[in-house]
């Protein structure tokens, strides 16, 4: 009995410390649920000006332009470097589930 409890108690440790050894990817605002790209409005701007749904400004009227908007979020960038917002540990952030098409469906609507 006291064999296996040692064993257990080995297995579970080893277990524990290789499971801390992976490397866990950052999370990227990219790849999050709430992330608007920039659209055509926004002069081609890349993917870093995109911005957060979840965090919309508090005023309908920008201050930096004085235009009236519908929706209009905070840049991305913002939000992860407010903690009050989603922070550097991306306290808010869901992972965008992509739905994968299979390459054949093609071929195989075909027929």
């Amino acid at each position: 009995m006291y064999l296996l409890r040692i064993l257990l108690s080995t297995f579970f440790s080893t277990f524990l410390f290789a499971s801390s050894l992976k490397v866990k990817e950052p999370k990227f605002c990219v790849k999050c649920r709430y992330f608007v790209p920039p659209g055509d409005e926004d002069y081609g701007l890349k993917l870093e000006h995109g911005r957060c749904s979840l965090f919309p400004y508090s005023s309908a009227k920008f201050y930096v332009d004085g235009i009236i908007r519908s929706t209009d979020y905070h840049s991305c960038s913002i939000a992860r470097s407010l903690n009050s917002m989603c922070g550097n540990h991306a306290s808010k952030y869901k992972k965008k589930y992509i739905r994968k098409i299979h390459e054949k469906s093609e071929e195989l609507e075909d027929k």
